[in-house]
């Protein structure tokens, strides 16, 4: 896997900038030998221009400001949503073990929402990926109990989505309850989306603070840091087996 990496990264150093992504895609075949991929494989060359050191501080300053005044923003809105009362629709579902093992739970939601709230294609992919990831962790780490540590070996990810496959084939108890509601607060409206799970919950306040740390090298953990910036709001509840979003539509 290391070697795989390796050698990629050198296909990058020694290719000029027009080649570059030919040359990464060469070297992928070439690991390949003719067989099926395991899984989609995406490739994207991002150009990055280096800052003199005085102007990327500048920037980061910058950037921290908005991202204070964004959480801020985000802890207001939360707070007027707790108290708001008028509800214009709500959905809950629940699935058990037979339900989870079957059914694609991400279209029907979407589905829902879609067939109540005319919705932009920004937002539908965020509600998408919101939706995703919450049922995600909802099965895997709460109902299948999976551990994430799997992932951090670099041959992990393979062995995670054998035996995730494995725990959801035999799975014959637990299950997810899922809400869904539009809040009206103000002159803006809002989808409170919340799972809950049947596991038994995760030390929330530590893997919190864990993803605020910079230095971080964790190959898993990084869905909480999306998740608080696609949503105003990203609350664990209870044991940390219940989980509130909260999306402006």
């Amino acid at each position: 896997m290391l070697r795989g990496i390796q050698a990629l990264l050198d296909g990058a150093d020694h290719a000029n900038a027009g080649e570059r992504l030919q040359r990464i895609w060469s070297v992928v075949e070439r690991r390949l030998q003719g067989r099926a991929a395991l899984d989609d494989i995406a490739l994207m060359m991002v150009k990055c221009r280096k800052k003199p050191e005085s102007e990327a501080d500048a920037g980061m300053s910058q950037t921290l400001a908005r991202g204070a005044a964004a959480m801020l923003q985000r802890e207001v809105v939360a707070e007027a949503l707790q108290q708001a009362e008028e509800m214009d629709w709500q959905v809950e579902l629940k699935l058990a073990a037979a339900q989870l093992h079957k059914t694609d739970v991400i279209p029907v939601l979407m589905l829902m929402v879609n067939n109540m709230e005319t919705q932009s294609p920004t937002l539908s992919s965020s509600l998408f990926v919101t939706l995703s990831e919450l049922f995600n962790n909802a099965l895997d780490h709460g109902v299948l109990e999976m551990d994430s540590a799997l992932k951090q070996d670099p041959a992990g990810m393979e062995l995670y989505f054998e035996e995730r496959a494995l725990r959801l084939k035999n799975l014959d108890h637990g299950e997810i309850d899922i809400r869904m509601e539009k809040f009206t607060a103000g002159t803006n409206a809002f989808l409170k989306v919340t799972f809950k799970d049947s596991g038994q919950g995760f030390d929330y306040v530590t893997r919190l603070d864990l993803c605020t740390q910079a230095d971080s090298v964790l190959l898993h953990g990084r869905g909480i840091m999306l998740m608080q910036n696609l949503c105003y709001s990203l609350r664990f509840m209870g044991k940390g087996n219940e989980v509130e979003a909260i999306l402006l539509l």
